[in-house]
């Protein structure tokens, strides 16, 4: 949120709009964004759907490693989707509300 801010007062953006629109990452959120993520991750390194393994038994420390990198690339992947999906949307309700 601080490197928002810094870049609002720089670009001269509403600070206000830009602080909301960069708290995503809310509690309520947190499983589904980190849930996307790991999917993300485990579909670009294997190609599969994710099927995610409860039983001790079969979480190993090697498969908890295998997650935890398909997780960070997911995660970062999903990051830059994220950045430029709201890009975009922020650029076109920009130009809705300047022909208005």
């Amino acid at each position: 949120m601080i490197a928002a801010a810094a870049a609002a007062h720089f670009l001269r953006l509403n600070k206000t709009i830009t602080l909301l629109a960069s708290n995503i990452s809310i509690p309520p959120m947190m499983p589904f964004i980190f849930y996307g993520a790991l999917a993300l991750g485990h579909r670009l390194f294997t190609g599969h759907k994710l099927a995610l393994v409860f039983s001790a038994q079969q979480m190993t420390k090697t498969r908890a490693f295998e997650y935890l990198g398909q997780w960070f690339v997911g995660s970062l992947v999903l990051a830059v989707l994220t950045a430029v999906a709201g890009t975009a949307a922020a650029y076109g309700v920009a130009r809705w509300v300047r022909r208005r």
